[in-house]
């Protein structure tokens, strides 16, 4: 079974579809488990941190459009096709 179905259950998780930085710590999938955890999993994690704390640095506020119609899909891993962003412009 792909992990990535496992870590949407709405059984296991509120909100599974959501991206959600403040939730508490769960049994999420996202590197693995056990003997098949991913070796880097750490060091992506801090990776991603700087990615996206630099991101949000340098560009404007912005926000989902109204009305948006996000596609996404799964595989190995989860994926955004489809992410209309609006640029608020101070």
């Amino acid at each position: 079974m792909s992990t990535v179905i496992a870590n949407r259950d709405p059984g296991e998780f509120d909100d599974a579809t959501d991206v959600r930085f403040d939730r508490p710590a769960n049994r999420h999938l996202a590197f693995g488990a056990g003997p098949h955890r991913c070796l880097g999993s750490h060091l992506a994690r801090c990776e991603l941190r700087v990615a996206l704390e630099e991101f949000h640095r340098r560009i404007p506020d912005y926000r989902i459009a109204d009305g948006a119609v996000i596609t996404a899909h799964g595989g190995g891993a989860m994926g955004v096709d489809h992410l209309p962003l609006v640029w608020e412009v101070p």
